[in-house]
């Protein structure tokens, strides 16, 4: 609790000089607020952005296919969405419409716009389009925070290009120009944790094959791809989560050799050899049970296995000790908060077997600084952590 505080209080103290950081550079910086207008114009004006209409269609047709697949077949109880999620899926009028029509039309068109329709609640940090068209938002103070952040983390010791870090338009994506490179607050918090896994040595030079449960819209697959272009990506989300992700990792991955569902389904085995004839693959969360064993080098969860029920934590956990041969590397909450009316897991109370020792573990700054919006006393608690499973 002592930590709570002392962060909130530090917190508070980097908003005043943050504040007073922006008044002056906002105020005197001509190229601040040449960006912000290109931002803000990327925002008012979404006909502007590029769509090639022949790979969207492709694209979104492969998407919808494979989720239409994914939600026709029996799907075990565990691997059901939790009652946090379950709130979250069923406010989505997108799926209520398409449940009711059963009109594919109605998916494909929200994928060629999903950073802007109810597609993206729950699936990515950068949905916060409404709140700044209701000018409930600063937009100017965001475009300031996501150009100061990326400057911050370039300062540091970096294993890649920086200028590699960049977002895409797929899905109208609400960022910010900055040079060649298109920011947002999620993508570089992706790139830290990124970095972050090669300091540890998660990724190594000649690839490594990673497993992610909670891919969300697959930017850090994406990500990952493009700053290490041998790894090998697994992606494990919900039917509904991984269409958005399968359509952002076509359209953005175009070149890239893709596995979908249907690749695996009537042999329900996927082994490392498999893992290893694909850039990326992209699977419904009941099929980590398809894995084989140290099948994975390294497994990664980013801030949604603390908000499961504790059944389907267990579940995971297991599968993540038995697929996974090296590591499991996780930014979750290590505090006990309450959302949607359920309790989040503390990752202390995680139940790993004896085979697990904990490496790592440290407040993380990242979530802090790179994923809020609302104002910079706001602490989201996560803490980063590497497991080592033997």
């Amino acid at each position: 609790m002592k930590r709570q505080y002392l962060s909130s209080g530090l917190m508070k103290l980097e908003k005043m000089l943050f504040l007073l950081r922006y008044t002056i550079s906002s105020r005197f910086s001509r190229d601040f607020m040449r960006i912000y207008r290109e931002s803000l114009h990327r925002v008012n004006h979404p006909e502007d952005y590029h769509i090639d209409m022949p790979l969207h269609t492709r694209c979104a047709r492969i998407a919808v296919e494979s989720f239409k697949l994914q939600k026709g077949d029996a799907i075990p109880d565990i691997y059901q969405p939790g009652k946090m999620w379950n709130q979250i899926l069923q406010s989505v009028v997108t799926y209520t419409r398409w449940n009711k029509e059963k009109d594919d039309s109605i998916l494909i068109d929200a994928l060629s716009r999903f950073y802007r329709t109810d597609l993206i609640i729950g699936h990515s940090g950068d949905a916060y389009i409404w709140d700044i068209q209701k000018g409930e938002l600063d937009f100017r103070l965001q475009v300031y925070m996501i150009l100061q952040r990326y400057q911050e983390f370039t300062h540091g010791s970096l294993h890649f290009d920086p200028q590699k870090v960049t977002t895409t338009d797929v899905g109208q994506n609400i960022s910010v120009p900055y040079g060649t490179q298109y920011l947002t607050f999620k993508i570089i918090r992706h790139a830290y944790y990124l970095n972050r896994m090669k300091e540890f040595s998660l990724i190594g030079e000649e690839g490594t094959i990673i497993g992610e449960l909670g891919t969300g819209a697959g930017e850090l697959a994406i990500l990952a791809k493009k700053l290490f272009p041998t790894v090998r990506y697994l992606c494990f989300d919900l039917p509904e989560t991984l269409m958005v992700a399968m359509y952002n990792v076509l359209m953005s991955l175009p070149d890239a050799k893709v596995g979908l569902y249907s690749d695996f389904r009537e042999r329900c085995r996927i082994t490392r050899e498999d893992l290893l004839q694909y850039d990326l693959i992209l699977l419904p969360n009941w099929c980590i049970e398809w894995v084989d064993d140290d099948a994975l080098d390294v497994c990664v969860n980013i801030g949604s296995l603390s908000e499961m029920d504790p059944s389907i934590i267990a579940n995971y956990i297991r599968q993540i000790e038995r697929i996974c041969r090296n590591a499991f590397y996780t930014v979750n909450r290590n505090i006990e908060i309450t959302e949607f009316g359920e309790r989040d897991v503390p990752v202390s109370e995680f139940p790993f077997s004896q085979n697990v020792t904990r490496v790592h573990g440290m407040y993380d700054r990242a979530s802090d600084m790179f994923h809020m919006r609302y104002g910079m006393d706001y602490a989201c608690n996560y803490w980063e952590y590497v497991f080592r499973i033997t």
